[in-house]
């Protein structure tokens, strides 16, 4: 987790120094929109924290020893059209999941596991909704999932007690879809919420793969701050 923080921080600075050798002057109309010639300075940067439900073959979200399925992450959007911004996102969390099934008379399987990814994503979002305070985009695009998952097994009988361990990096292709609702709180300043599901192109985020099950998804909630670079 310390590299992946490490990462974070850098790619602050980055997009930081990037975004500001752009011009901060405005030259945005309400009803026009950004001119053709403006959009190359059209650039935001937001901050953002959230939580996740895990929906894979481990349905339960794990609440033992480890703090379940928070995430922080860091955007910079980029205005590309009248209504559409690009926009480039790392991400960082954790993602737990726990089941317990009776196998038979006598025999219990309880397991869990927890997952610390990297995630980086592009997307396209596009403005639905255009308010003096309230604006909403729709969210689609890509993203590359790294992450060191920890898995636990523990088979219980009238007669003994065995748990299994397994330690696996695991890295996916994911499709991000979802909503943003921005409220603005002054000129340059304003509120995030973010509603996204993450659908995984692996099976085996959670070390189980099953094809009696849907592909592992992650459902997403943020709360973010976005500063207007311009």
């Amino acid at each position: 987790m310390k590299t992946k923080l490490l990462l974070l921080i850098c790619l602050v600075a980055i997009e930081c120094s990037w975004a500001q050798k752009q011009s901060r002057y405005k030259t945005y109309d309400n009803e026009i929109g950004y001119k053709k010639e403006d959009l190359s300075k059209a650039y935001s940067l937001s901050f953002h924290t959230g939580w996740s439900v895990f929906k894979g073959d481990m349905d339960e979200a794990y609440t033992g020893q480890y703090i379940p399925n928070s995430s922080l992450a860091i955007k910079l959007n980029k205005r590309i059209g009248r209504k559409v911004d690009l926009q480039f996102g790392i991400m960082t969390g954790r993602l737990t999941a726990q089941r317990s099934e009776k196998l038979d008379q006598y025999t219990y399987l309880t397991d869990h596991f927890k997952s610390d990814y990297l995630m980086a994503s592009i997307a396209s979002r596009i403005q639905v909704l255009n308010t003096e305070k309230v604006k909403l985009h729709i969210t689609c695009g890509g993203a590359f999932y790294d992450s060191e998952n920890k898995y636990a097994a523990s088979i219980t009988t009238a007669l003994y007690n065995t748990t299994t361990e397994e330690e696996k990096k695991i890295q996916s292709i994911a499709i991000p879809i979802g909503l943003d609702f921005s409220y603005s709180l002054a000129e340059r300043w304003a509120l995030q919420t973010s509603f996204i599901n993450y659908l995984f192109l692996n099976d085996e985020i959670d070390l189980i793969k099953s094809s009696e099950k849907d592909p592992d998804n992650m459902f997403l909630v943020q709360l973010g701050l976005s500063y207007n670079l311009n």
